[in-house]
């Protein structure tokens, strides 16, 4: 069984990457599987994997690093309901040495090789780390954004779609600058010809080259108090139409976020409505789309599930409807 860890902060697509890599395995005949990580009860990314028919097990309440005895508990799971050829573990967004804490557990401890760790990052962000241009986080948190990158066998730069082709040629010229002898590839997660180079680079790492995060431990858990974590599960219901309703639920939290020190880290939701399903994300970059997805919409009932991670010092109870 090949086992894939893919990392990346908050946003970078890293879940929409591996639904388009494991429909393209499934058409070619291999099982395939995946683990996904993050800080609460009720998991957007899970509850995505599973609408698209992907077996799909969880890891909740914290990194893997924090459960990986929960975590080898769900290969074990994997391997007898499904017998995977390949397993693809999505970390949580805020995860910081997975190779000291993860990867090399594994490879002394249990049955499981992990052949590869990719890091998949935003396109955007990572211009502006190429630039050293200020992120929109606490260095406490850059540092987790950066080390993820550091660590990885391969590096995705993910989002292309959303660069101007000048924007590709600087990220070309920088990246040997800031990240010398660092692998790496880029992709849109919505094609298949790049996510099908994606799988042939990993596929013939047989063992991650477990390389070193440079993460210092406090400033990451510094990093992890800042980065609050919501979630909200709704089963709406109107007489006119629920996705009204809806627009109404993440407008708001984003005007309780507005003018104050408070900033997104990443929000998810996702939406099931008549037999159907959406997902939908805000990140730092503080896109809009996410109405456009809702518009021309229309159900009576909808069940949502919304993830929040939220670079705050204070408590942030207050942004959601109840």
């Amino acid at each position: 069984m090949e086992l894939h860890l893919v990392s990346g902060f908050l946003g970078s697509g890293k879940t929409t990457s591996i639904i388009t890599l494991c429909k393209h395995l499934m058409q070619k005949g291999k099982k395939v599987a995946v683990v996904t990580n993050d800080q609460g009860k009720y998991l957007v990314d899970t509850a995505f994997f599973r609408a698209s028919d992907i077996p799909a097990t969880e890891v909740q309440s914290g990194c893997f690093c924090s459960n990986y005895q929960d975590l080898v508990e769900q290969l074990d799971e994997l391997c007898v309901r499904v017998g995977p050829d390949v397993v693809f573990a999505e970390s949580i967004g805020s995860a910081g040495n997975l190779v000291g804490t993860v990867l090399q557990p594994l490879l002394n401890t249990s049955k499981y090789t992990p052949s590869s760790l990719s890091a998949i990052v935003d396109a955007r962000l990572f211009l502006r780390l190429l630039h050293d241009e200020p992120l929109p986080f606490s260095d406490s948190v850059s540092a987790t954004f950066r080390s993820q990158l550091n660590e990885s066998d391969l590096l995705i730069i993910n989002k292309i779609d959303l660069l101007s082709s000048d924007d590709i040629k600087e990220i070309k010229f920088k990246i040997n600058e800031h990240f010398p002898d660092k692998k790496y590839l880029f992709q849109s997660a919505f094609s298949t010809s790049d996510i099908q180079n994606w799988y042939n680079n990993i596929r013939v790492l047989k063992v991650s080259e477990m390389k070193d995060s440079g993460l210092n431990s406090q400033l990451h858990q510094r990093a992890l108090l800042r980065l609050k974590w919501m979630e909200r599960v709704y089963d709406l219901k109107s007489k006119n139409n629920v996705f009204d309703e809806i627009h109404n639920i993440i407008d708001t939290m984003l005007k309780r976020l507005s003018g104050t020190p408070r900033a997104i880290a990443h929000i998810k939701a996702y939406i099931e409505y008549n037999g159907k399903y959406l997902k939908i994300g805000i990140t730092s970059l503080n896109e809009n789309d996410w109405q456009d997805q809702l518009h021309d919409l229309f159900a009576h009932s909808a069940k949502v599930i919304i993830n929040a991670r939220i670079h705050s010092d204070d408590d942030i109870d207050d942004l959601f409807i109840l």
